[in-house]
């Protein structure tokens, strides 16, 4: 967010290491034009979106007065005695409420802001200049981080009533065509007839004031984040004030923020036109105190600091000290949650952390990698070794992944901010399918990625491998290859089946292999294993026409606790063995691993069978299949091609059979 030094000077004399002091508070400095200053602000602090609290965290660091003069900022206003006079709240995501009645004291030919520091304060942070009456506003929110909206009181039919939406209802937003369907349940700000605004996101143009408004009502508010989140985010409009109210305003602002805009307000010739009305009148946010003793602070610090010198740093940042400990301000309520570690990184803030000691932790020895860990290591080592890319995915989905799921049972998330997010994932295949979609949108078509990560059903959280191949020369046949080897790789005997088994509906993911090219892998009878092509149903749902993406997951907790065979020491052979390829024709029907274990079994010259490379000739119904072949022993050239021309008869034979 952009803000202008000159404004901030006005709030606070600035010391000349301001890029520095703003670095090491958190608030990165991306860049410097003149007067204008652009920081990147926390995620959690709301209140650092205005000068006020600019200026409050260089307080907080350097202890240099603040210089803004709320006293001669603001005016005092006249309140209004009768309870729910003006509004009505109805909604517990309205947390605080203020209305304030003006009049235009005398016509004006002008309706247009000439005031230089208004203009000045504006611009600088990008936000327009509309109407005077408008503009007010803004300048309020700007100053003190207290969003506020004007309304145009002769357009207001009965009292305002801060509700939540019914279903199908509509409004009229600022800047959009026609009528806007909002969600049932989002804070509105209504009359008798119509909605007026959508709470701390939008107004609508059912008040919206012009050149011939004499009469407005000024609101001031503070709205529960999440709701102000979740409209943001379905509307599609994000502002400064969104912004604030979605990080937690200041309930002391809303009342601070209308004394602001009175001023400003009779400055351009209008005048409080009855009772200020605000609800409820006592802070509705409580935290509990934070107790916080020296030896701790000091522990924590690694430096000394007495129990004064904490205090005075603390109350810098508006941490008042009571008998119970110390409490939390207003504006802080929403990302202190009252423990000692919040206060200890208030005190390094104040203090600095580069001046703080700071020394590296001591070296001790390693615990020895168990098992688990050190398969683990032999699989990413594997992966990466055949150009797999470890990848990570979202644990939760949006209702598209969802309806796509072989398994409809979800763990969804009530109020999720994001529609990308409302359930728990139950398999990593739509995920995985996704993923080679928007490979694929992007020309990358040679794909092989894999995650360790977690599915969730029912009460259970399971572990899960998973992995996805794709491109020219990757298909079922070839995805079983390279996982034989990796089984073969950690010294276990891997059992390879292709009919359902007993258990098959419990696996979510093989529903979505096609049934004519998919496969289980078992190892001393358990199931640790399933791949296969995944399902053209599937690769529907993501726009995959012309690619067939092989898809393999593992049960993470039964690969990690199988016994590894146990390897019997051979010296390595003085002579280098042979290899050759040979090409099998191979009927659909006949699976490459039996033709391979054919040619193993009846000549004992070969020490090793590998199956390299698939060849589809669908209209023919055969499959041109090359074995890798590794003799054992010595051949000459001439032994070596009688033998193979042999293997090659008796290997076509078999598997015309």
């Amino acid at each position: 967010m952009k803000f202008s030094k000159k404004t901030l000077e006005t709030f606070i004399d600035l010391p000349k290491d301001l890029t520095d002091l703003m670095e090491d508070v958190g608030l990165e400095v991306k860049s410097i034009d003149g007067d204008i200053m652009n920081l990147e602000l926390l995620a959690n602090r709301g209140d650092h979106y205005c000068y006020m609290g600019l200026a409050k965290e260089i307080h907080g660091r350097t202890a240099t007065k603040i210089k803004y003069d709320t006293a001669k900022k603001t005016l005092p206003l006249d309140q209004s005695k009768k309870s729910n006079d003006l509004f009505k709240i109805e909604t517990d995501k309205c947390l605080a409420f203020s209305l304030t009645p003006y009049k235009l004291a005398k016509s004006q030919k002008e309706r247009q802001t000439k005031d230089k520091y208004i203009l000045d304060i504006l611009n600088a942070s990008g936000v327009n200049v509309i109407l005077d009456i408008i503009d007010v506003t803004n300048v309020v929110m700007l100053e003190h981080g207290q969003p506020a909206h004007v309304y145009d009181a002769d357009k207001i039919r009965g009292k305002i009533h801060i509700r939540e939406s019914k279903a199908g209802e509509k409004a009229a937003l600022l800047f959009y065509d026609g009528l806007t369907e909002l969600p049932a349940g989002t804070c509105v700000i209504a009359d008798d007839e119509k909605i007026l605004c959508v709470a701390g996101v939008i107004g609508c143009r059912s008040a919206e004031t012009d050149e011939n408004t004499k009469n407005i009502l000024v609101e001031t508010a503070l709205f529960d984040p999440v709701s102000i989140r979740l409209a943001s985010r379905v509307i599609g409009h994000t502002s400064i004030a969104s912004q604030i109210f979605e990080r937690g305003g200041n309930y002391d602002a809303v009342a601070q923020g209308a004394a602001r805009a009175k001023k400003l307000y009779e400055q351009i010739g209008w005048v409080q036109n009855g009772g200020y009305q605000i609800t409820p009148d006592i802070i509705p946010i409580k935290t509990k105190p934070i107790k916080l003793d020296t030896n701790f602070v000091q522990s924590e610090l690694e430096i000394k600091i007495s129990d004064k010198e904490t205090e005075e740093r603390l109350s810098r940042y508006g941490f008042e000290k009571t008998k119970d400990g110390y409490q939390t301000p207003s504006w802080r309520v929403w990302d202190i949650r009252g423990e000692k570690a919040d206060l200890i990184e208030e005190l390094c803030r104040s203090i600095g952390y580069n001046a703080l000691p700071s020394k590296l932790p001591p070296v001790t020895q390693g615990a020895k990698e168990t098992g688990a860990e050190m398969r683990r290591s032999e699989i990413n080592s594997y992966m990466v070794h055949n150009g797999f890319f470890e990848v990570i995915t979202d644990s939760m989905y949006s209702p598209k992944h969802a309806n796509a799921a072989p398994n409809k049972d979800h763990i969804a998330l009530e109020n999720s901010v994001e529609g990308g997010y409302a359930f728990m994932r139950n398999n990593t295949i739509v995920q995985a399918t996704e993923l080679v979609s928007k490979n694929l949108r992007v020309k990358n078509r040679e794909i092989r990625a894999f995650e360790w990560g977690k599915i969730f059903k029912g009460d259970k959280e399971i572990d899960i491998l998973w992995g996805v191949m794709n491109g020219s020369d990757t298909n079922a046949l070839t995805a079983k290859t390279f996982l034989r080897n990796l089984f073969d790789d950690l010294s276990l005997d891997a059992k390879i089946e292709y009919d359902d088994f007993a258990e098959s509906a419990k696996v979510s993911e093989w529903a979505l292999l096609n049934p004519k090219r998919r496969g289980r892998i078992s190892c001393d009878g358990r199931g640790v294993c399933v791949f296969g092509e995944i399902h053209p149903n599937l690769l529907n749902e993501f726009d995959i026409k012309n690619d067939l993406p092989v898809y393999f997951s593992f049960d993470t907790k039964g690969l990690m606790g199988l016994m590894s065979k146990k390897k019997k020491y051979e010296s390595p052979s003085a002579i280098i063995p042979s290899v050759r390829d040979i090409s099998v024709t191979v009927p659909y029907g006949c699976a490459a691993g039996d033709v391979a274990a054919f040619i193993k079994k009846e000549y004992k010259q070969i020490a090793d069978v590998k199956i390299t490379d698939v060849y589809d000739k669908a209209k023919e119904h055969v499959r041109n299949i090359t074995f890798t072949l590794t003799f054992a022993g010595e051949f000459s050239a001439e032994e070596l091609n009688k033998l193979i021309l042999e293997m090659m008869e008796s290997a076509n034979n078999f598997a015309r059979k």
